[in-house]
């Protein structure tokens, strides 16, 4: 089930915008973006225009699609084939946001995936319906 829920909300760990130049990430709070678990020094960002370049330091694992990286351009959530980077249980991708560009990050064994319980719904009940008239509103260019 964890799966289908990665695509959603509920694993959202970070969102980072990025600084043009080097962006070293890690869990050390010295970095430009500290993630919330993995190596202290996991390896940097490089933001030039819209584009970023993945380092990883000597030692830190990840993968995208299942293969092994080291250095790597991400393609960003506006592009046909964003690039997903996998890192444990860590997922994170490039975002493009009009003239600013990020890190969205999700954590696909956060507790909040681990104490979600499924959604709550209510009793339907009629004599909490609202029943309204709908009025157009008028426009300036209307008058």
């Amino acid at each position: 089930m964890v799966e289908g829920r990665q695509k959603n909300w509920l694993p959202l760990a970070g969102l980072f915008w990025l600084k043009p130049g080097e962006n070293t990430f890690g869990t050390d709070t010295k970095n430009a973006v500290v993630f919330p678990k993995g190596p202290a020094n996991a390896g940097s960002f490089e933001l030039s225009g819209s584009d970023v370049t993945l380092k990883l330091s000597p030692g830190t694992h990840a993968t995208i699609q299942g293969k092994p990286i080291t250095t790597v351009k991400l393609e960003p959530d506006t592009s046909k084939d964003r690039t997903v980077v996998e890192m444990g249980s860590l997922r994170f991708h490039v975002i493009i946001r009009g003239k600013r560009v990020g890190i969205r990050l999700k954590d696909l064994d956060s507790q909040a995936i681990r104490d979600y319980k499924g959604p709550v719904f209510f009793p339907i009940d009629l004599a909490y319906r609202v029943t309204a008239k709908w009025i157009p509103v008028r426009r300036k260019k209307d008058c």
